[in-house]
């Protein structure tokens, strides 16, 4: 009985193992299929919510849109569009297009990979100017989400005119104006006699 015991208690122990082993985690050797796909980042301390999506295909394009929110700041959008290579260890992005004040198309941006699993992929944002942080963003894969349709969202947008409804649209025809009336003396009523 005791040996059966232990027969079960050992399977049980291996199976923990054989999932981690379907999901292992690289951190060195990366290759494009590691970082191809739909990922998110979800950030919500008191001080900042942030969402971010990512899109790597396969063709080269990146494509990535940031939403924001902070109390100092209010709210904020950032979309980009690119394209991206995978070098040794870094995810090098140039810019095509950006939705943002402090990014230019023709910028480059560097993302140092520290892992990458089927799940997961974590990046610290790689930088020489001493004056920017070396943020750490964990990402998951975002399933369900179309990399078309991120990347239709992160371009440009067209200055679309506001929805009207037609009604509303076309000039409205103006009531004539109505000439002031004068009183009719016949249908005034006649003022009492002061009582003496």
């Amino acid at each position: 009985m005791i040996p059966r015991l232990i027969q079960v208690a050992a399977v049980l122990l291996l199976i923990p193992g054989c999932a981690l082993l379907g999901n292992s985690v690289k951190t060195q050797g990366f290759a494009n299929e590691d970082v191809i796909g739909v990922w998110r980042a979800t950030d919500v301390q008191p001080q900042q919510l942030r969402v971010e999506h990512l899109a790597f295909l396969s063709d080269g394009r990146k494509c990535s849109v940031h939403l924001g929110f902070s109390p100092e700041r209010g709210a904020s959008e950032l979309r980009s569009l690119g394209r991206w290579q995978l070098i040794e260890d870094v995810i090098v992005t140039q810019l095509e297009y950006s939705g943002s004040a402090w990014l230019m198309p023709g910028d480059v941006l560097r993302h140092r990979l520290i892992s990458a699993s089927t799940g997961g992929l974590q990046m610290e944002w790689d930088t020489d100017e001493l004056s920017q942080p070396r943020v750490i963003s964990s990402y998951q894969r975002a399933s369900g989400v179309s990399a078309d349709a991120l990347c239709a969202m992160a371009g440009p947008r067209e200055q679309a005119q506001p929805s009207v409804p037609a009604a509303l649209s076309q000039p409205q025809p103006q009531p004539e104006a109505q000439p002031q009336s004068q009183p009719d003396p016949v249908q005034q009523p006649q003022a009492e006699p002061a009582l003496p």
